[in-house]
């Protein structure tokens, strides 16, 4: 059954006096995560929330099936991802978020969100300076497990930013990475995830 296509957010900006731009603008943050804590929430995903299971033994597997190279010398690695209690399985993909001296941040996509998050970079891959009569125009897509996708206007060109947030469960403790590439390379990633899911397609026998 084929999924229903999201809604990709359309963000308008004027260009007003005594407006920053930076003060809104993902572009602007630093390349290294960053970090700060808060009160631990419930888990957003099926896979974060399979994850943290207790009285049993959790098992996770996961194979690689492509990475990007950003322009901001982050690396992403996406995966194919399965879990299992011996009982019950969950699957998805992973968005794991690599920067030299920091540890990895990983966000989780849970398998009946793939379709969605495939439509949302089509969606994405298509906004341009032409899809508003507006000075600045945007538009981001943002999945359940705190995974957002922007496309942004950059010195008059477009520019893609994928940023992860990642709260812990036991610490409340939040990290957040992000990563810029130039939006022709959306087809790259939609590419990758469309191989996670049919590993996962495989491992369900289908």
């Amino acid at each position: 059954m084929r999924l229903p296509v999201p809604l990709v957010t359309v963000a308008m900006t004027l260009a007003l006096t005594n407006w920053s731009v930076a003060q809104d603008d993902p572009i602007e943050e630093p390349e290294q995560p960053t970090a700060v804590v808060l009160m631990p929430k419930p888990p957003a995903t099926k896979l974060e929330s399979f994850e943290q299971g207790i009285g049993a033994v959790i098992v996770k597997g996961f194979t690689r099936v492509g990475n990007l190279a950003s322009d901001d010398q982050a690396e992403i690695n996406i995966y194919a991802v399965a879990m299992s209690d011996g009982n019950r399985k969950q699957y998805g993909a992973m968005f794991e978020f690599t920067i030299k001296d920091f540890r990895p941040v990983r966000c989780y996509v849970d398998e009946d969100e793939i379709g969605q998050l495939l439509d949302g970079l089509s969606a994405l891959s298509r906004v341009d300076k032409t899809t508003l009569p507006l000075d600045t125009v945007e538009a981001v897509f943002r999945t359940r497990g705190s995974l957002e996708i922007f496309n942004r206007d950059q010195n008059g060109g477009r520019v893609a930013v994928i940023r992860g947030t990642v709260v812990s469960a036991v610490t409340g403790y939040v990290r957040v990475a992000r990563a810029s590439f130039r939006t022709a390379r959306l087809s790259e990633l939609t590419h990758q995830l469309t191989l996670a899911r049919d590993v996962i397609t495989r491992l369900k026998g289908g």
